[in-house]
């Protein structure tokens, strides 16, 4: 009987073959005259997976932690420390994206107020108030590049514990 052969895979059952080429399989069974037989051939190949997990979300780490098989537990452990790390870290680039966006409406705001102010008299009610409101925008701009400022600080700590986790 001759099978085709699975380029990287081992032979499991039969334990060895009578022949065999870089492509199949070779071998003998003994029939009778007329007789049926089966023949069945198991082949086994290792395959790996590269994860790189400080990109997962950590949902998707959980995933492995929790998933079966021989995972040692300590491995399980660090992976699920891998995935709190990876939460923190994803809160923290939520707040940098929240404070980049209300920095760009400030500015867009702005533009808007600096092309009223240019049509109006600044001695005015309104032409105050929207000095005014330029004043406040400024005052939340320096808080914004502050506390940006802090995010980026954490956000690389942070990227750095789970870079270390994961190792």
């Amino acid at each position: 009987v001759e099978t085709a052969r699975n380029a990287g895979a081992r032979l499991i059952s039969p334990a060895a073959a009578e022949e065999s080429t870089p492509s199949a399989y070779r071998f003998r069974v003994p029939l009778a005259p007329g007789a049926v037989d089966s023949l069945v051939v198991t082949e086994a190949q290792t395959l790996g997976e590269q994860v790189r997990l400080s990109t997962l979300s950590a949902d998707r780490i959980l995933a492995y932690a929790s998933a079966d098989g021989d995972i040692p537990a300590d491995v399980r452990a660090a992976l699920r420390r891998a995935a709190d790390l990876r939460r923190d870290l994803a809160e923290t680039e939520r707040r940098a994206d929240a404070l980049r966006r209300e920095l760009s409406d400030i500015e867009q705001e702005q533009t808007r107020i600096r092309g009223n102010l240019e049509a109006v008299d600044n001695s005015t009610d309104y032409g105050r108030r929207l000095l005014a409101k330029l004043n406040d925008q400024e005052t939340r701009i320096e808080a914004i590049r502050a506390e940006g400022a802090e995010i980026e600080a954490l956000l690389a700590r942070q990227q750095a514990a789970l870079r270390i986790s994961v190792r």
